[in-house]
């Protein structure tokens, strides 16, 4: 396999797209950068729908759960985030962009 951000988002990409064409609220999670080692590389994303069903991963154990809380109160709200995680006292391991806002409905022009 090789450790490349089209190959990580292709792991969510057939259940955003379904959510994107059923209109269907979802969050959406992304490495955008790691520092040292890191259970996932950028580029790694994870989805979450209002069911609180989750694809993909952005990380694992602790971190992962803070994503995850974080999507729904992004999908309660609509206001993205962004948020830097670290390990222990070491100065920003990696760094998630949580997009995290509404899927994008087709917008009539």
């Amino acid at each position: 396999t090789t450790d490349n951000k089209d190959s990580y988002l292709k792991e969510v990409l057939d259940e955003l797209f379904a959510a994107y064409q059923a209109g269907d609220t979802t969050a959406m999670a992304t490495v955008v950068r790691t520092w040292r080692s890191a259970p996932r590389p950028a580029g790694a994303s994870m989805l979450v729908n209002v069911a609180g069903e989750a694809t993909g991963s952005v990380s694992g154990g602790c971190v992962e759960g803070a994503v995850y809380e974080l999507a729904g109160e992004v999908i309660a709200n609509g206001v993205p985030q962004f948020e830097k995680y670290g390990i222990g006292v070491s100065p920003d391991p990696y760094r998630l962009q949580k997009l995290l806002a509404k899927s994008y409905s087709p917008i009539a022009c």
